[in-house]
């Protein structure tokens, strides 16, 4: 019922409004009300007195029982009851068919260049700058076509001098005519790469940089042709031909100032060496052979 504050007259009338405590539409729709929510409070004490209970029989289970939120997928086993995980196999790649037909060792060796041979006894060089001796079992790079010109005995022959591959050096150089029946021509099975490594080696503990070039070729000509063997045989090779083909010329650099030490150490003490003859220093006419 409204009441009107005392000492405020707002100029309305106070309009009395029934009361809901004599209603009894009202009164029936409170006590359904008042029914559900008894109901819902009873079903909530249901639930946590049945919760209490499920927890307790957890707790009173026997020694050695697993609780069952223990036994779910999702738990994992002791690392000595899982089984051990088998290493990782790599997979075999499928050989590639041969895209073309093999070339032949005589196709090789033309297209590379590499006809080598070594010479039995210490043999004689002629280069620009004179003279020089190299010891024996050196390799030397002939063209093909002058390859053919080799003596097939040791017995002398009128060849005249045999003149070097031009290929692995710009410089000309000839072996001279009385070391021709010397030389021999090496086979596939004899030009290995341990076998090229080990004459680069002795080259460069010489003095010659003619002959440290040659062997520098031979290795570039091996790499090129295990290379070219790989892809015919559709396979990867281990290594970049490039990366190889530079390692190879860092190789020869670095031993390039040591063959030219010793080279000019040699000049030195030639006999027809002259200093005042106007020709040039011993170390530049030992330059020429590069």
């Amino acid at each position: 019922m409204y009441r009107e504050r005392p000492g405020r007259d707002n100029g309305r009338a106070v309009v009395p409004l029934p009361s809901l405590e004599q209603d009894a539409v009202y009164q029936e729709a409170l006590k359904i009300v008042r029914q559900r929510r008894a109901k819902r409070a009873g079903e909530r004490r249901a639930a946590r007195a049945e919760k209490a209970e499920s927890a307790e029989s957890q707790q009173l289970e026997p020694a050695g029982q697993v609780p069952k939120y223990l036994q779910l997928s999702c738990i994992l086993k002791p690392s000595s009851a899982q089984a051990p995980v088998p290493p990782k196999r790599p997979r075999p790649r499928p050989r590639k068919e041969p895209r073309s037909l093999p070339l032949s060792w005589l196709e090789l060796r033309d297209t590379l260049g590499l006809t080598v041979v070594a010479s039995l006894q210490p043999l004689l060089l002629k280069l620009s700058s004179g003279e020089h001796r190299l010891p024996t079992g050196v390799w030397l790079v002939l063209d093909p076509s002058t390859a053919q010109k080799l003596p097939r005995s040791l017995e002398p022959e009128d060849v005249g001098d045999l003149p070097l591959g031009t290929r692995p050096c710009n410089s000309k150089a000839w072996v001279a005519e009385k070391s021709v029946p010397l030389l021999q021509l090496l086979e596939e099975e004899q030009l290995t790469w341990s076998a090229a490594e080990a004459n680069f080696a002795k080259c460069a503990r010489g003095a010659c940089f003619l002959a440290l070039k040659h062997a520098g070729f031979v290795l570039k000509a091996l790499a090129t042709k295990e290379c070219i063997q790989a892809q015919q045989e559709g396979m990867d090779p281990e290594k970049p031909l490039e990366s190889t083909l530079e390692e190879i010329d860092a190789k020869v650099s670095r031993a390039a100032g040591l063959v030219g030490s010793r080279a000019a150490a040699e000049s030195r003490r030639r006999p027809g060496a002259s200093r005042g003859n106007g020709n040039g220093s011993p170390r530049k006419e030992a330059e020429v052979e590069s």
